[in-house]
């Protein structure tokens, strides 16, 4: 005796998932942003059980040139003690880097004025014998 259930394929299972996540992308994209009103979905809660894990559903951060980004809503206290261990350091490497850029920057500038210093004396003795010439003629 055959089984009513119609026969799916691979492929339609396959389209199916696809479409599915990208409908909980665009259902969780649009309820995380500021403004905008709750978008509800039937399948909301059974795909977030499924998804929530996953990278692609919810990135640590995003780069974005609109200055808004986003980091996972749930953190265990390890990770966010971790986070502030290593925030501290890349604080302390940021201060480091900061304070050699600026003494390369304090360099550089030196640098500039000295040849800038060293044109107009250029140009100076270069004035001077013009007018010695100018002057014999």
């Amino acid at each position: 005796m055959r089984s009513k259930s119609p026969l799916i394929t691979g492929p339609q299972c396959a389209a199916k998932m696809r479409s599915l996540k990208k409908t909980y992308k665009n259902v969780k994209d649009h309820n995380n942003k500021s403004g905008n009103d709750r978008r509800k979905w039937l399948f909301y809660e059974k795909m977030d059980t499924i998804f929530q894990s996953k990278a692609w559903a919810s990135p640590v951060a995003v780069a974005s040139s609109s200055g808004v980004s986003s980091q996972r809503s749930q953190e265990t206290e390890s990770e966010v003690s971790s986070e502030s261990s290593s925030s501290r350091k890349t604080k302390e490497n940021m201060a480091s880097l900061l304070k050699k850029r600026l003494q390369q920057k304090k360099e550089e500038e030196e640098a500039r004025a000295k040849r800038h210093k060293e044109r107009m004396e250029m140009d100076e003795k270069m004035l001077a014998l013009l007018s010695k010439l100018v002057e014999k003629k």
